[in-house]
């Protein structure tokens, strides 16, 4: 029929179960057989090369952080946001909808522009490629800096410096930190690592 013309001869196994030529009635390849391997290894090699450009990645992170003068992606991607926002809500009466319309747009072109990047970056070759992938991985990472300015804030109180530890906590949280008292400063710190720890590590 043309089914099976399509798919391949079929053999019924001693259960009743009908299963391609080629194939155990578990679903592998027999030995020996044409083609037999050719998909799972070449998966098996793609997921072997992201889990080791994400070791690279994380590796990278905990090496050098987040470098002031190294330009990153998210500044990037927050000034967009913040340029369509103003635009957005005078051209659109419903700001909620108009919120909703920039998010939208900074999403999907960030997921475009990765794509996009990506997929250029593989047309040169596999190894240029597998760098930007390595980048791109290493600027979603905030171990290093989370660590950094999390600390920051720890040696300040340890050491009763109210001021010095309200101006670190400042660089982690975007409310107004200049009246918190010590829980405050606790609270603000623990909030923030708590959520940059899903965002920035997970």
């Amino acid at each position: 029929s043309s089914q099976a013309a399509r798919f391949g001869p079929l053999r019924r196994n001693t259960g009743g179960v009908r299963h391609r030529a080629g194939l155990e009635p578990s679903g592998r390849c027999r030995a020996g057989e044409p083609g037999c391997g050719t998909d799972l290894s070449e998966d098996g090699a793609e997921m072997s090369g992201l889990v080791l450009n994400i070791w690279i990645a994380l590796s990278l992170d905990f090496l050098i952080g987040d470098p002031r003068w190294l330009p990153h992606p998210v500044r990037i991607i927050g000034r967009t946001a913040r340029r369509l926002e103003g635009p957005a809500r005078h051209a659109l009466h419903n700001q909620r909808f108009a919120g909703m319309v920039v998010a939208a747009a900074v999403i999907g072109g960030t997921g475009f522009a990765t794509w996009g990047l990506l997929a250029a970056a593989r047309g040169v070759s596999s190894m240029i490629g597998d760098l930007v992938a390595v980048w791109l991985l290493y600027v979603t990472l905030a171990a290093k800096d989370l660590s950094v300015h999390s600390r920051a804030v720890f040696v300040a109180l340890e050491a009763g410096d109210l001021p010095l530890a309200r101006y670190s906590v400042s660089r982690m949280v975007g409310r107004d930190t200049g009246t918190l008292d010590e829980p405050g400063i606790v609270r603000a710190t623990a909030e923030s690592v708590a959520e940059n720890t899903v965002d920035g590590v997970l």
